[in-house]
């Protein structure tokens, strides 16, 4: 049997691991990665949170999200960990779960809620996760702890995306996670002094392992003799850098003790979270993307300038797109050259078929059916820019004028709305393809995206397009670059509004994305042809 065969732990690490991710993803919200936000937290945790866990030990409590993220952290450092608790607690070391399900972390949030509003009646359980709310004292003077929470903070955030494609979850990939854990353990063992640096698989499972304190000491005193400490802070994976040259030494002891490859499909360096890097459009900015639907009520329409007219008059309007008939609305008769009433027409108005009303200006000869109809003039009232600066579910009374080159002018009466947003409609103005140097060390021509380099003097020679992206009135919404580069075998795509980017796309393999061999679910895999 082999040595790491024989490693076991206290706790299902496994079966916590849905539950570990479950809460990444909870606080992958841009407040936990504010600083004053982090540091009132930091507060809470030190001067209300411990010494109220502390107090009802064993029972382990649940924390309300901003201290819950900051213990966390706190917790991924575990041989400070403990040492602060035991310093700051008179020897206990606060222990924590991931086996609660939803129920029973909400009934727990409830008890503790009460056991918080016994001790501290004037301070709030959960407090907004808002920069404008955070109180200021909370946020000055230093902490007790050896460890610096709110840096553990803003580096976690990466290691939550490493570890937020699905495969993750699945129960045949985290067997083997498990296994290689076991292994990472052992070589540990057989290599004392070595900075051991783990896959994504293996980093899972021993962050999982280390959320349970009080079992991971315990499992880890007893391989080793004491605590086996876990350093995130190295971060550089530039060429030459510790964590670039532990790497390549992990890689070749491994091959050495187990005679197999380190590197795993899936569980390999995605690259930085693009979460922050790219812009969040605003309400206002999507709104603009999207067609708008109201009723019309016409109330009046007028004939402020016509043409002379030697026949009877008749004014015809419809629904259309620029001068072409969508769809004829009324048809208004008389000798008067005004017409108003609530009664007088009333149309369904959608802007993702139609963009304006016509006015079709006939003169009638004759009588009855034997007479004729002869257009005379037409015009049209663009409601685009009535409708896009209407305000969204009210109803607005406008008093509007065709313009224009026409003989033909009309001032009409509309009463508009309630205007409702409808479907984001965009079509797509194609651009050609022409070959350029895009350098692969220039993050801000190829956003939050990991690439190899390039031997030195390689010019990284892509075809490059840039197509517009137009919203239902024809306006320019998006720049859509794509990017094609057979030195670095990668493709990518960019969206921008205006000048700043708002999407990007690019091409996985292996390193990202397990084989079907290595999980449950076959579609969360990268083709059978790699």
């Amino acid at each position: 049997m082999d040595a790491y065969s024989k490693i076991s732990f206290k706790v299902d690490l496994i079966a916590s691991v849905p539950s570990h991710l479950n809460f990444l993803e909870e606080c992958n919200i841009p407040a936990l990665r504010n600083e004053a936000i982090l540091r009132q937290a930091v507060y809470r945790y030190e001067h209300f949170w411990l010494p109220l866990a502390a107090k009802y030990q064993p029972k382990i409590l649940e924390a309300p999200l901003d201290i819950a993220w900051v213990w966390h952290c706190h917790m991924l450092s575990p041989a400070a960990y403990c040492s602060d608790c035991v310093r700051l607690l008179d020897g206990k070391i606060i222990d924590h779960t991931l086996e609660r399900n939803e129920k029973q972390k909400y009934a727990a949030l409830q008890e503790t809620r009460s056991l918080w509003q016994r001790e501290y009646p004037n301070e709030a359980f959960e407090v907004e996760l808002n920069p404008i709310s955070v109180n200021p004292k909370y946020t000055k003077g230093k902490t007790n702890f050896s460890y610096d929470i709110v840096d553990a903070a803003l580096r976690q955030k990466e290691f939550g995306y490493q570890v937020s494609l699905p495969h993750y979850r699945d129960k045949l990939f985290l067997l083997s996670s498990l296994t290689r854990y076991k292994k990472f353990l052992q070589l540990k063992i057989e290599r004392p002094k070595m900075f051991i640096v783990p896959c994504y698989d293996i980093d899972l499972m021993w962050h999982t392992h280390q959320l349970y304190p009080l079992a991971y000491k315990k499992d880890t005193e007893e391989l080793y003799g004491k605590i086996f400490n876990h350093d995130d802070s190295v971060t550089d994976r530039s060429e030459g850098s510790k964590l670039y040259t532990a790497d390549l030494a992990t890689r070749e002891a491994w091959k050495d003790v187990y005679n197999e490859t380190f590197a795993l499909y899936g569980a390999m360096y995605r690259g930085e979270n693009p979460l922050g890097k790219l812009y969040m459009m605003n309400n206002e900015e999507t709104s603009l993307l999207r067609t708008r639907i109201a009723n019309l009520v016409f109330e009046k329409v007028e004939i402020k300038d016509a043409p002379r007219l030697t026949g009877k008059p008749r004014l015809k309007i419809s629904t259309a797109v620029n001068s072409k008939q969508y769809a004829a609305l009324t048809t208004l008769k008389g000798s008067s050259r005004v017409w108003q009433g609530k009664s007088l027409c009333s149309a369904f108005f959608n802007t993702r078929h139609v963009n304006c009303l016509l006015f079709s200006l006939q003169e009638f000869h004759g009588w009855a059916c034997l007479g004729t109809k002869v257009v005379v003039s037409e015009t049209t009232l663009n409601l685009l820019p009535v409708l896009e600066k209407a305000p969204i579910g009210q109803q607005v009374t406008r008093d509007l004028s065709t313009t224009g080159v026409s003989d033909l002018q009309i001032d009409c009466k509309l009463l508009i709305g309630p205007v409702k947003k409808g479907v984001i409609l965009l079509q797509l103005k194609a651009g050609g393809y022409e070959r350029a140097i895009m350098p692969e060390n220039l993050e801000q021509l190829w956003g939050p995206i990991p690439l190899p380099r390039l031997p030195p003097g390689t010019d990284n020679w892509c075809h490059v397009a840039s197509h517009k992206v137009l919203n239902y009135s024809g306006e320019p919404m998006f720049t859509c670059r794509l990017i094609h580069s057979q030195p670095l075998l990668q493709s990518a795509v960019h969206v921008f509004h205006q000048d700043k980017m708002v999407a990007v796309g690019h091409l996985v393999g292996t390193d990202q994305l397990p084989i079907p061999t290595q999980v449950s679910f076959h579609q969360i895999t990268v083709g059978h042809h790699f």
